[in-house]
């Protein structure tokens, strides 16, 4: 599987806490070869054997969607399984996430979680490995990487990975 640029930009979209792959902080001269992409992500995110070890994570955020803003809880490991549990003024909305019998999803209003779409199994598990592994591990989990030049997000130049 071949991993697009979307995918990589939420590991890379923290350009401006990552100084190291913002174009801002590298001055004019171009996109980054992979290996000094990858060389700097290790460096920023901790040794290839640290990484290693994150067996879970869990992450707050807020999500703006069509000029809404809700809370979410992401929780993931690398059984592998997630969850995500989507708030609106304190009031849960939504959950969706993956277990060992698949994906799933509960509706805000529904009195009980149902199976997810098939798709879902496969977005779910790209999320997990982006969010606890490393990029220098990424191949190994079946996917291929390389440079795709330079991109601008709000304002942002970062380098982009595909």
């Amino acid at each position: 599987m071949a991993i697009n640029r979307r995918m990589l930009l939420g590991v890379l979209g923290a350009a401006d806490a990552i100084p190291s792959l913002s174009k801002r902080a590298r001055g004019a001269e171009g996109a980054l070869p992979l290996d000094e992409i990858l060389a700097r992500h290790t460096a920023t995110a901790g040794s290839e054997a640290a990484q290693s070890r994150v067996r879970g994570k869990r992450v707050d955020l807020q999500i703006i969607e069509k000029g809404s803003v809700v809370e979410a809880h992401y929780r993931a490991n690398k059984s592998p399984a997630f969850r995500i549990d989507i708030y609106d003024k304190d009031r849960h909305v939504f959950c969706e996430g993956l277990d060992a019998k698949g994906p799933w999803i509960w509706p805000g209003n529904a009195a009980e979680a149902r199976q997810g779409v098939s798709e879902a199994k496969a977005s779910g598990l790209t999320g997990i490995q982006f969010n606890l592994y490393g990029l220098k591990q990424v191949p190994a989990l079946g996917h291929r990487m390389f440079a795709d030049g330079c991109k601008e997000i709000e304002g942002v130049i970062i380098t982009c990975c595909g």
